[in-house]
């Protein structure tokens, strides 16, 4: 009897671990498989574009433009951070926003597994404030949803500066999907400031969803914090309409930068916040493989003359390095406050563990109550 309360024990604990790593190497997998395709497919159409690429001239003043305007565009969203947090009267110093903002920022990239940048954050900027715990992580999300408002703003404006007329089918629909998501962030953020939007019997019904339920529970949490500040939302979103002018920038100058002709920057201005979207997929290292596929297939469906099937891949890969290397600026504020971070990284672990137990707990409470609905009808009055 012993040996089995110990085996279910054990089942417990590595069950989780062991399903959470196969998922992970799973996500590992499809981000390899993609960036292999993409390789595979690229040397079939163009079997010198690598050698070029290796061997042509680079303007290196460009590139390292780009690594500027990168480093910029990073700094610029941890004063963002900074902006919204303190809008909500928080101790917060702007020394705080660019700690943890590169330490979050480093984890994207060097972890495989749930405990992302903006999980970190959380769990670290929550110990940091222990009697406004919600407001404090309350402005990660609304820093993330400003943040896609603003980036899907400046893909409409792209799309007012091109003629679309003359490109493929695809991009055109492509194009209609990007305006109907525009104006839908931009309602979800517009509700934060009305009450009569943010709360009422209907919010309370969205809350109590099944799997979007958590996400109405946060748009919920932001509108309370924010109602007093709605200035601060707009300021925001400004923000990030500079952030991402300086990322189109930097693509363009890593694309002409390398030996193969570049898109011009008003197709810049359409395709790479498009392609940003995919970002935000749930695959390592921030979507590698989702987004190189994507920028690949933009580059390649808006192509003009002279640049050359493959040159998106390229310019994908050449950003992601560069992302890496400003994410090394991350290493730093780590080695500073290695005993604190991995203190955080346990909570995170914990919090991570704790979740899918109450998860299972609910499922279990669900499937109970489904077999107590269909049994004890038909066992009738006790």
């Amino acid at each position: 009897m012993k040996n089995a309360r110990l085996n279910a024990r054990l089942i417990e604990r590595v069950g989780p671990a062991l399903k959470k790593l196969l998922i992970n190497f799973a996500k590992l997998a499809i981000s390899l498989g993609i960036i292999v395709y993409l390789v595979v497919d690229v040397r079939r159409n163009n079997p010198d574009l690598f050698a070029t690429f290796l061997e042509g001239p680079k303007q290196w003043p460009l590139l390292a433009t780009a690594f500027v305007l990168i480093l910029g565009a990073v700094s610029l969203s941890f004063v963002r951070w900074y902006f919204l947090v303190r809008a909500l009267r928080l101790p917060f110093s702007l020394g705080d926003a660019f700690r943890l903002g590169f330490l979050g920022y480093l984890l994207n990239f060097v972890s495989l597994g749930a405990v992302g940048g903006d999980l970190f954050k959380a769990v670290f900027i929550a110990r940091e404030q222990p009697g406004r715990r919600t407001e404090a992580v309350t402005t990660i999300f609304v820093d993330r949803l400003s943040g896609l408002v603003g980036l899907l703003l400046l893909a409409t404006g792209g799309l007012l500066v091109t003629d679309l007329s003359g490109y493929h089918a695809e991009i055109r629909m492509l194009a209609q999907f990007t305006l109907v998501a525009t104006a839908i962030s931009a309602a979800a953020l517009g509700s934060l400031m009305f009450r009569f939007v943010s709360e009422g019997p209907i919010v309370g019904a969205l809350c109590r969803l099944p799997r979007v339920g958590n996400f109405f529970q946060r748009v919920y949490e932001a509108a309370t914090a924010y109602r007093q500040c709605r200035g601060a939302l707009f300021v925001a979103v400004g923000m990030t309409l500079v952030l991402h002018s300086l990322n189109v920038m930097a693509f363009y100058c890593i694309a002409n930068g390398l030996p193969e002709a570049a898109p011009s920057v008003a197709v810049h201005f359409f395709i790479i916040p498009v392609a940003l979207v995919s970002s935000a997929l749930p695959l390592p290292m921030e979507a590698l493989g989702a987004f190189e596929f994507v920028l690949q297939y933009l580059y390649t469906q808006a192509a003009q003359p002279g640049v050359s099937t493959g040159q998106g891949l390229l310019v994908a890969l050449a950003y992601r390095v560069i992302r890496i290397a400003v994410a090394l600026v991350g290493v730093a504020f780590y080695l500073r406050g290695r005993r604190e971070v991995t203190r955080v990284l346990h909570e995170v672990e914990e919090i991570e563990h704790d979740d899918e137990a109450a998860e299972r707990d609910e499922n279990l409470a669900e499937v109970a109550q489904n077999t107590a609905s269909t049994v004890l009808p038909a066992a009738g009055p006790q």
